[in-house]
């Protein structure tokens, strides 16, 4: 009336749900432990903290392990959150933002896989003339499901070496030169195409031709 303004009513607010967070990346990789992070994307990062989930399966069924922090990145295994994780598995993680009342939508953090160990305690089992048994230990790594690499030359420098690769923890090599010395060194690879560090190498002279 008469032009003049009322006074304002009651004042509300709200708390607006957080977004999904954005993938990141991955870091700190070993063959027990890994590091995944992301960033805030659209969300006002006050007040806001990140729960992190990892599991060896793409639904999360289960969920190995939590973690709550107001950091962008969460650690699971080795320094981080829970038990060590398996080497040369593959880790599925997924990152939700958790606002002052409500937790908002996951996005998913995609997959890794930890490293593999490498061998230990490579040796030689049996000879002849023409062939090497070799054999190793696994290491902790999964078996059947990691991949190994033999390098033998005539050379202690592997200057030109033959590789070979195996799934198993044992290998025979056939079609050598009688009285001969060869070393060999094995290493492995992970579900991703990395190789570890090789074992100690090992050589041996095979035994001279049968005669006749």
């Amino acid at each position: 009336w008469g032009g003049m303004p009322s006074g304002f009513g009651q004042m509300i607010s709200t708390i607006t749900f957080p977004q999904a967070p954005v993938s990141g990346n991955f870091s700190a990789v070993t063959s027990s432990g890994l590091t995944a992070g992301w960033t805030a994307g659209m969300n006002n990062t006050s007040g806001l903290m990140y729960i992190a989930q990892i599991s060896t399966d793409g639904a999360f069924t289960p969920i190995m392990n939590s973690s709550s922090t107001l950091n962008m990145s969460a650690s699971f295994g080795l320094g981080g959150q829970g038990s060590l994780l398996t080497p040369n598995a593959v880790y599925y993680l997924k990152v939700q933002a958790s606002g002052y009342s409500w937790p908002g939508p996951f996005a998913s953090l995609n997959s890794t896989a930890t490293l593999a160990n490498s061998p230990s305690q490579t040796s030689i089992t049996a000879l002849t003339s023409t062939t090497v048994n070799l054999d190793w230990l696994s290491n902790g790594n999964p078996e059947p499901g990691t991949g190994y690499e033999v390098w033998r030359d005539t050379k202690s420098g592997f200057i030109n070496p033959v590789k070979t690769s195996v799934t198993t923890s044992a290998l025979l090599i056939n079609g050598l030169a009688s009285k001969t010395t060869y070393y060999f060194k094995v290493r492995s690879v992970n579900l991703a195409g990395i190789f570890s560090g090789f074992d100690s190498i090992i050589t041996t002279t095979t035994d001279p031709a049968p005669p006749g």
